[in-house]
């Protein structure tokens, strides 16, 4: 149940938001460089106290995502949309990680949003496959 309601709220809410000012795309790498999505903060204000795992890097190697953190983070959601049809292709929600790999390859070329919800804030970036 839990899942079914992030996943309505992310459609209802974070696409929104996406589609508007804050979307971002990923344009400055080198040939060996992999790719990062931007990440910009939606919600929340991170902690300063040492049990926080820092803001999260996503990077794209092809098909593939990596979410990581630099120490492993007590919860986290993550959602991949289809950005123009806000279809949610990739929904799964982690405990106790610092590295999550997502793998798109099912999914059609085109323009996705990438969100991250941790218990301390919301994160969200966008990118194309």
């Amino acid at each position: 149940m839990k899942g079914i309601i992030a996943v309505l709220c992310f459609s209802l809410l974070g696409l929104s938001n996406a589609w508007g000012e804050n979307e971002k795309t990923s344009d400055t790498t080198t040939e060996n460089e992999t790719p990062k999505i931007d990440l910009d903060v939606l919600t929340g204000v991170p902690p300063t106290r040492s049990f926080y795992a820092g803001e999260p890097e996503a990077t794209l190697n092809g098909s593939c995502i990596q979410v990581s953190f630099a120490e492993a983070v007590p919860y986290a959601s993550i959602y991949v949309a289809n950005a123009s049809t806000g279809e949610v292709v990739y929904a799964m929600e982690y405990a106790c990680q610092s590295m999550m790999d997502i793998d798109l390859s099912g999914c059609q070329a085109g323009e996705y949003i990438l969100r991250i919800e941790t218990e301390d804030a919301v994160y969200e970036g966008s990118f194309s496959l």
